[in-house]
């Protein structure tokens, strides 16, 4: 059922159950998943909504940009002792599809 509160999704989702680094805005951050229109990411750093941030997807070439803005962003509760994380949506505003594509079809075979 579909839920006010919650974006209507475009593209299908790919969770990443390994770690998967990426960039955002420079700083790193984790990637918990995926799709052609949007990601869900895991920083140290606080991510707040309505912010643009720039996400580098790792490549062997060159690395994938994407541009997005932040929908939303919530604190993890930290974990015994381990400092504080913030997961947050991102909604892409540019994006090259068919590199994003490649990145979850070589992800989805292992790499």
């Amino acid at each position: 059922p579909l839920q006010a509160d919650r974006p209507l999704r475009n593209a299908s989702r790919h969770a990443f159950h390994h770690a998967v680094q990426v960039l955002s805005d420079g700083g790193a951050a984790e990637l918990a998943d995926l799709s052609t229109t949007g990601a869900q990411v895991i920083s140290p750093t606080p991510l707040k909504p309505n912010r643009v941030v720039k996400l580098k997807l790792p490549s062997d070439t060159t690395p994938i940009a994407c541009r997005g803005k932040i929908v939303w962003a919530r604190l993890e509760p930290p974990s015994s002792g381990a400092p504080p994380r913030y997961r947050a949506g991102v909604c892409f505003m540019g994006v090259h599809e068919p590199a994003v594509a490649g990145f979850l079809a070589d992800y989805a075979t292992g790499r």
